[in-house]
């Protein structure tokens, strides 16, 4: 098997095979000047090889790189600045094998070019790159627009860059238009200035923009686009609720109603159990006691009521007075 070096864009890597597991742990133990110089050709067979390189400068200090592998783990050094740093934190597949090696809190400033050097323990081969060739910018900055008779200006600055670049006609920008109703792509475009002027806009739409921008052919075409900008809103459009609202204003009535009917289902219940049957009103007491004594009066004055005669019979005898008045 002869070695293979397919190189993509990356920065001063150094990568040591070893053939045993614990390659992690031999990493700190390991100087690349320990093994010969070799330019990519005549390797050993049994050397192995790297595929896949790939490096990324982004959030201005972090670095990540990773390759793949066949059955010999890799160790990663960082050269720069004539200084030799090892990998902080190696990344690791499913197989817990290494692919790779993130690195943060670097300094990229005044640094235009960078060498990649792969070790093994018979052979090891150097290639230079440009490090904001592999640079993944952040979003450009001072973003602003303007609205002037149905027109809107976009104007922004370039982003900050890790590595130095004086010309700043070496940017170019991407921008992305959706309408936020439908979240519909509405444009793309890429321009070489700082600002752009939309003129078909509808006003009775509300559309999203957003930038990022790379550095351009003429410079060294960045592999990577920057970070996309947070979005600015254009237009009023109409007023829509979040999908969420609804679900929960249902969920609010529903509990309402239940502490509701829980609450009037209680104050029954109590109502209905504790219930005293109320005394007469003074007024009524007053009306049953005149009632008795009107009652009382008529059976009274029943009593004594004289009952009228209506026929007299005369009743014959034929003893005299005097008869009479020896009986007594």
């Amino acid at each position: 098997m002869t070695c293979k070096y397919n190189l993509i864009l990356g920065i001063t890597v150094v990568a040591i095979h070893f053939i045993f597991p614990q390659a992690e742990d031999s990493c700190e133990k390991q100087q690349p000047t320990r093994f010969p110089k070799h330019h990519g050709k005549d390797c050993p067979k049994s050397s192995g090889y790297i595929t896949n390189v790939s490096c990324q400068i982004y959030n201005l200090t972090n670095l990540n790189c990773t390759w793949g592998i066949k059955d010999i783990q890799s160790c990663f050094f960082f050269w720069i600045k004539g200084n030799m740093l090892p990998c902080s934190q190696y990344l690791k597949n499913e197989e817990n094998k290494i692919i790779g090696c993130h690195m943060k809190v670097m300094d990229f400033e005044e640094q235009p070019k960078a060498r990649l050097h792969f070790f093994n323990t018979e052979c090891q081969i150097t290639k230079a790159v440009k490090l904001s060739d592999i640079e993944m910018m952040k979003p450009p900055i001072n973003i602003t627009k303007e609205s002037q008779k149905g027109k809107v200006i976009m104007k922004w600055s370039r982003p900050p860059t890790a590595t130095t670049i004086v010309n700043s006609a070496c940017f170019e920008y991407e921008l992305k238009v959706l309408e936020t109703e439908t979240n519909v792509l509405f444009r793309t475009l890429i321009t070489d200035k700082k600002e752009h002027t939309f003129h078909d806009l509808d006003k009775n739409k509300r559309y999203s923009i957003r930038i990022r921008g790379r550095k351009r052919v003429n410079c060294g075409q960045s592999k990577f686009w920057g970070e996309w900008s947070k979005p600015l809103f254009v237009g009023k459009g109409k007023k829509s609720f979040p999908s969420w609202i609804f679900p929960l204003t249902f969920v609010i009535v529903m509990v309402f109603t239940f502490v509701i009917s829980l609450f009037l289902l209680k104050r029954f219940a109590w109502t209905f159990f504790t219930a005293v049957i109320p005394d007469p009103s003074s007024k009524l007491k007053f009306w049953f006691s005149s009632s008795d004594l009107y009652f009382q009066k008529c059976a009274d004055a029943a009593q004594h009521e004289c009952v009228p005669i209506s026929e007299i019979e005369i009743v014959t005898s034929s003893m005299d007075s005097t008869q009479c008045g020896q009986g007594h």
